[in-house]
């Protein structure tokens, strides 16, 4: 992401570890809602989205 000629956008599962590999970026930390199939739990989940912009 950091030698990219373009914009880059990653949304990846917002463990710890992964906040402190990419601490150079922006990052924003998202909670979603996942549900499969019909199932309508709403079981929450962090989510990060990291930018190099």
């Amino acid at each position: 992401m950091a030698e990219s000629k373009g914009k880059v956008m990653l949304s990846i599962n917002g463990h710890p570890d992964l906040r402190e590999l990419f601490k150079d970026f922006r990052i924003t930390q998202l909670e979603l809602a996942y549900t499969v199939g019909r199932d309508k739990t709403g079981k929450t989940s962090g989510e990060l989205v990291i930018c190099n912009w």
